[in-house]
């Protein structure tokens, strides 16, 4: 299947005219969680021929592609840079991703780098802010889907409180977990494969990831806010369109 994605990726480059600098897994490929039926959550970086960076047009600066068996949504390099500014959680999870599809070396080594330096706070607040949205969804909606979400996030705010940079593994989260452990996950991934509409034994999990949040909540508020430095993603920017 690795061939497939690079034969889709090459035809994009030459559809587009685009240059790919870094392509992987998003979603349950990249979060350890996904079956058979699961469909290439890919997201990607790309480069465009510099005279598109010089037209009084602005270009599109996004690429998305999407059927039953891909989901492909690519950023601009400038765009993906811009967001890099913002500490953008997406952009975070990308870079942490375990499956990697294509990645120019100097290119991800000093973007991964720089998400070292995202906002602690800007990050925390994200997942805080996803686990409290997607708790409401599977306490209104019952489906299991959205408490697993309720509950990746909530462990990525946990690893985050410690300074911990968290891995985007669900398992390897749930295995380091003070509060929760591999079994509500198991729990969890089993009412949503398993199509079990009986989610009463989730209701405890519902509770305990409620409280949590309303603990943290104060401490999320207290994280540290940085910002990564605008000189270096600038000049990432200039070496990507070979602007010396």
């Amino acid at each position: 299947m690795t061939q497939a994605v690079h034969t889709l990726l090459e035809q994009m480059e030459q559809d587009y005219k685009i240059k790919i600098l870094y392509a992987c897994e998003a979603g349950s490929r990249a979060y350890g969680v996904a079956t058979s039926d699961s469909d290439y959550d890919i997201r990607m970086i790309y480069v465009s021929p510099l005279k598109r960076y010089l037209s009084l047009k602005r270009d599109e600066d996004t690429i998305t592609y999407f059927n039953s068996k891909w989901d492909i949504q690519g950023w601009d390099v400038q765009k993906a840079l811009t967001l890099a500014l913002k500490s953008n959680p997406s952009l975070y999870e990308w870079m942490q991703s375990p499956i990697c599809y294509i990645k120019e070396p100097a290119f991800f080594e000093n973007l991964k780098g720089v998400t070292s330096e995202f906002s602690t706070r800007t990050l925390a607040e994200h997942y805080w802010n996803m686990a409290r949205r997607n708790h409401k969804l599977f306490d209104k909606k019952g489906d299991p889907t959205f408490l697993f979400h309720a509950l990746r996030a909530t462990l990525m705010v946990e690893k985050l409180l410690v300074f911990s940079p968290p891995s985007i593994n669900v398992t390897s989260l749930a295995e380091s977990s003070s509060v929760f452990d591999k079994t509500e996950l198991q729990q969890i991934l089993s009412a949503k494969y398993c199509d079990l509409h009986n989610n009463k034994g989730l209701n405890s999990l519902l509770n305990k990831i409620s409280v949590y949040l309303q603990e943290i909540e104060k401490e999320v508020s207290l994280l540290p806010s940085t910002r990564p430095a605008f000189e270096h993603l600038n000049d990432l920017f200039y070496r990507q369109l070979g602007i010396n």
